[in-house]
């Protein structure tokens, strides 16, 4: 059984107080998730750009629901008034305001697959490197998918530019050296980045997992551990502040042994 997602935007006027701005909402429930957020600042604000300040709102607010299915929809076959009307079957006892507005007014117009990577072999092969989504494709669930290519591109230029500098000391000019170079900088690269990666593919799909229909009594559990977590966010905010924490050029420089 996988999961599907069901999402768009609707006019922010529709349900304008009923959204905090600068907020992201989640929505759990027996049979779904459903989440939604303000899409845009307001054009004129004057700190639109900035990551600092939280902007008037813009025009849109931008939704999403996910759901279990027993097999993977045919882009090409699906109904979308289908869609629609299982969208509407699915949350039409949610009493969330948003929810019912987006019920009432969203259009099912384009529908995208998002697939799941196989772990690989190898990120290196050759002297060809791999980084990012092309090594490791992680679900939008985890909401990490440039940051850790761009940490991925970090890792490997560091270690990459230690053992270059190593080979130019020993005067090492012979192309064939410079495999060697990429080949050692790669495994290092792949040794440090794949258990860190995997970490994040595994808390993605533990958080998809909430997402999956769930029985009477597995619903109410599901309600106490958030009420719980109500009383210790740090139970939910540790994974997160694990992510903000780490710093890739520290981890390169401890497993080079050279002091920052």
């Amino acid at each position: 059984m996988g999961l599907c997602g069901v999402g768009g935007f609707v006019p922010y006027s529709l349900v304008k107080g009923h959204v905090e701005i600068g907020s992201m909402n989640f929505v759990m429930g027996g049979n779904g998730f459903f989440g939604y957020f303000i899409a845009e600042s307001a054009l004129d604000a004057p700190h639109r750009d900035s990551p600092y300040h939280v902007s008037p709102p813009g025009e849109s607010v931008g939704w999403w629901s996910t759901y279990s299915v027993d097999e993977c929809p045919d882009p090409k076959s699906v109904d979308k008034e289908d869609i629609l009307k299982q969208l509407r079957e699915r949350h039409k006892n949610w009493k969330d305001p948003v929810i019912c507005k987006v019920l009432e007014t969203s259009k099912v117009t384009s529908m995208y697959p998002t697939w799941i990577m196989p772990p690989l072999p190898t990120w290196e092969r050759d002297g060809v490197v791999l980084v990012g989504d092309a090594a490791h494709a992680l679900p939008p669930t985890s909401g990490q998918g440039s940051s850790q290519a761009l940490e991925d591109v970090e890792c490997f230029s560091l270690f990459l530019s230690h053992h270059l500098g190593k080979a130019y000391e020993s005067g090492g000019h012979d192309p064939t050296d410079y495999k060697g170079v990429i080949r050692a900088a790669a495994k290092q690269y792949m040794d440090l980045r794949q258990p860190h990666v995997k970490r994040i593919l595994d808390h993605a799909q533990q958080s998809q997992n909430r997402k999956r229909d769930k029985t009477v009594i597995e619903e109410y559990i599901m309600y106490a551990f958030m009420w719980m977590i109500g009383w210790f966010p740090n139970v939910m905010t540790k994974p997160l502040k694990q992510l903000v924490e780490y710093e890739i050029a520290s981890e390169v420089y401890k497993v080079l042994h050279v002091k920052s």
